[in-house]
């Protein structure tokens, strides 16, 4: 029951949850950044920077998405499928981000690599489309 509230929260409330949790993955990458040696630290001490990285990205993304959909839209839906469809597009970016930030770590991204994960996440994106249009999603 304790956590009961965060399912029938109010967007003021959502709003400043999301912004203090952002706040603190965004402290969290900076100690981790400045605390953690890449060239003496095992493989921990890379999950905990992409980890960080990750959840920073993936607050500050859908805070800025939901704003964006907000404003720009003109006849907005009800307000918890804008905060839906902006936490899924945050997550997803965040992930492609953080995949070709990893690629670059370790010497893997290359304009062929490139050209091929953006077109993989192209086809993907019209396939997950072209089915929801066909009503299989």
């Amino acid at each position: 029951m304790a956590i009961e509230w965060l399912f029938f929260m109010k967007l003021k409330q959502y709003i400043i949850v999301m912004l203090m949790a952002t706040l603190l993955c965004w402290a969290s990458f900076v100690v981790v950044l400045f605390n953690i040696d890449p060239f003496t630290s095992n493989s921990l001490g890379f999950i905990f920077f992409y980890l960080s990285l990750c959840f920073a990205f993936v607050g500050s993304f859908s805070l800025l998405f939901f704003l964006a959909y907000s404003y720009l839209v003109k006849v907005p839906p009800p307000i918890y499928r804008l905060v839906t469809k902006s936490f899924k597009q945050s997550l997803i970016l965040s992930l492609v981000l953080i995949f070709l930030l990893f690629l670059q770590g370790r010497g893997l991204l290359t304009i062929w690599n490139f050209s091929f994960f953006i077109l993989a996440l192209g086809l993907s994106y019209l396939l997950k489309r072209s089915l929801k249009e066909h009503n299989h999603i």
